[in-house]
């Protein structure tokens, strides 16, 4: 969901990259805004890094009873780029670069 006045859109992360400073790595104006849950999809470990460990994913399921919880941050939209530009990061965030439909209490909304 963009943001015309402030141009920045909301970001749905889960797993390691609920922490913020990791995303600040890749976008400095990342800021953790609430918490939401995205339906209909569950939490997997089915991809392996390079040194072995697995690395969260989400995947549909089509049960509405399924969610995957994570975090909401505001990002100007001027450093989306940088998140596309890394693949394997877009990956995990957004699931395979779809927009989700989250739902954070107190109602829904578009994230990445």
């Amino acid at each position: 969901m963009s943001n015309a006045k402030n141009k920045t859109f909301l970001y749905f992360a889960y797993g390691s990259n609920m922490l913020t400073r990791r995303l600040q790595n890749r976008t400095l104006s990342a800021k953790a805004v609430g918490i939401g849950y995205v339906e209909g999809h569950r939490l997997t470990f089915d991809k392996v890094s390079t040194d072995g460990s697995g690395k969260a994913d989400i995947e549909a399921t089509g049960n509405a009873t399924d969610r995957v919880y994570g975090v909401l941050f505001s990002i100007d939209a001027s450093e989306e780029s940088a998140l596309v530009a890394r693949p394997v990061l877009w990956t995990q965030l957004c699931s395979r670069c779809n927009r989700l439909k989250v739902l954070p209490p107190g109602g829904a909304c578009q994230a990445l």
